[in-house]
C-alpha cells in the first residue's frame, strides 16, 4: 500500500469517525482540526517530506487521544483513527523518501590562478631601445679613420 493510499485509508476512517459526530461529542471544529492534520500529512507525503508528514500524524494521534479522553470520540472511533494514523506513520517511515535532487548546481571551488610573473628587470645600462652601438653618433663605427 502506498503512503498516499495509507493516508487515504486514514482519511476514510477519519471521515467515518467524524461523520458519526451525532453519536459522539465531536464538534465540527474538532473534526475540522483532525481533517487539517490529515490533509497536511498527505500533502507532506506527496512532496516527499517525511519529517513534516510524520509530525502531522503525531499531531493527529495526540488530538485523537485528547478527544477520546474528553469523550468526544467513542472508543471505536478513537481506535479506528489511532490505527489508521499508526499505519500511515509506518508507511511514511518506509515509503517517503526525499525527492530526487533537481539538477542541483554543484559548486566546485578552485584556487585562483597565480598571476603571471612580472618580467625581470633589464640589466643596468641596457635599457630597452637604447643600444650604444647603433646610429652615427661620436662613438659609432665609420668616420675618418
Amino acid at each position: 500500500m502506498s503512503t498516499n493510499a495509507a493516508l487515504g485509508v486514514t482519511v476514510a476512517l477519519l471521515i467515518a469517525g467524524c461523520g458519526a459526530a451525532a453519536h459522539s461529542g465531536l464538534s465540527s471544529a474538532d473534526a475540522a482540526r483532525l481533517r487539517a492534520d490529515i490533509a497536511a500529512a498527505r500533502t507532506a507525503a506527496a512532496r516527499h517530506e517525511a519529517a513534516p508528514a510524520a509530525s502531522r500524524l503525531v499531531a493527529l494521534r495526540r488530538q485523537v487521544s485528547r478527544l477520546a479522553a474528553e469523550h468526544k470520540l467513542t472508543a471505536a472511533q478513537a481506535q479506528a483513527l489511532e490505527t489508521g494514523a499508526e499505519q500511515a506513520q509506518a508507511r511514511v517511515a518506509l515509503d517517503v523518501k526525499p525527492a530526487p535532487a533537481q539538477a542541483q548546481a554543484t559548486t566546485t571551488t578552485t584556487a585562483p590562478a597565480a598571476p603571471a610573473p612580472a618580467p625581470a628587470p633589464a640589466p643596468p645600462g641596457k635599457a630597452k631601445g637604447h643600444d650604444k652601438h647603433k646610429g652615427s653618433g661620436k662613438h659609432g663605427k665609420g668616420g675618418d679613420g
